[in-house]
């Protein structure tokens, strides 16, 4: 999914609380090495849509892109937050729905829920951004 959704569904969701902010700042922080390497890739190969889907990113960028969509480390973290710090605890809900989206809605480039205790893949049927796993849709 899309950052821009991601923060719009945490908006949805989270509105009436008053840790919206928190919240929705924890939706958008997994993607934001894509948004770098989305940034980095337009300013040297133009504004192509593959580009923009599947943006080339180092080695460093894609592990740091696992420890944030892995739904074992945000529990973990989050329930560090929890014993440390409670007032921080919604950026971890906001992250941990951030990977649920994500793994509904990712085929091809599907996240690793157990990382990095884990390399299975939680692949979706669907995809938001393939067409030959119904995106048009």
């Amino acid at each position: 999914m899309d950052t821009v959704w991601h923060a719009f569904w945490a908006y949805v969701i989270f509105r009436k609380k008053k840790f919206l902010p928190l919240a929705a700042a924890g939706a958008i922080l997994p993607d934001t090495m894509n948004l770098l390497a989305v940034g980095y890739n337009f300013l040297v190969y133009g504004f192509k849509w593959d580009v923009y889907v599947a943006p080339q990113m180092p080695k460093s960028a894609l592990l740091f892109n696992s420890f944030s969509h892995s739904m074992a480390v945000i529990l973990l973290l989050g329930f560090v937050a929890f014993m440390l710090h409670k007032k921080i605890v919604p950026f971890f809900y906001g992250a941990g729905f951030h990977a649920v989206m994500d793994y509904a809605t990712h085929h091809s480039d599907a996240y690793t829920p157990f990382f990095p205790f884990s390399s299975w893949k939680l692949v979706s049927p669907v995809s938001y951004w393939e067409t030959a796993y119904h995106s048009r849709i």
